[in-house]
């Protein structure tokens, strides 16, 4: 949506650990630079391993409210969707969710 514009945007279904290989465009050539995000839902771990400094918006899948969000810019809670909403600039991060519950949760019900 228009929340996300000029924002490298990004949807995570988190599902125990997972790690993406993210090829991000250096402008409207060909050229890109290499991210790798990995999230960690039983720990809430994002991790974000780039060269480029870029901001980012992060719309993660949690059946449930968060009770913490650190080392995130900005982040809200969509009770309607149920995505936790991150604001983040940088190159390299890592960002703690504490609450998260995101698929394997549902198996266990």
């Amino acid at each position: 949506d228009a929340t996300s514009e000029n924002r490298e945007s990004v949807i995570i279904y988190p599902y125990g650990n997972s790690t993406y290989l993210y090829h991000r465009p250096r402008g409207s050539g060909i050229e890109y630079d290499d991210v790798r995000i990995g999230m960690n839902e039983k720990t809430g771990d994002l991790t974000v391993r780039g060269s480029v400094s870029a901001p980012w918006r992060f719309r993660i899948k949690s059946f449930s409210v968060p009770t913490h969000v650190e080392g995130a810019d900005q982040w809200h809670y969509d009770k309607e969707a149920k995505y936790i909403i991150i604001d983040k600039r940088g190159a390299s991060f890592a960002i703690r969710i504490q609450g998260l519950k995101g698929y394997s949760c549902k198996k266990e019900n």
